[in-house]
């Protein structure tokens, strides 16, 4: 799985969700989050530290 860079914002220490992984028939696909809410989720202290060092 992979993670955007301009998803991450070291600023607030928040990710944007924009997609998900989704089951589908033949494999996973990426859609919009449940509900079409895209949101911000904090990330805790150690996860902003190894992103930043990455």
């Amino acid at each position: 799985m992979r993670l955007a860079v301009d998803a991450l914002d070291f600023d607030t220490d928040t990710v944007h969700i924009v997609h998900q992984l989704k089951p589908s028939r033949s494999k996973p696909v990426f859609a919009p989050p449940e509900g079409g809410k895209l949101r911000y989720v904090p990330l805790p202290t150690p996860v902003v530290e190894a992103l930043r060092v990455h």
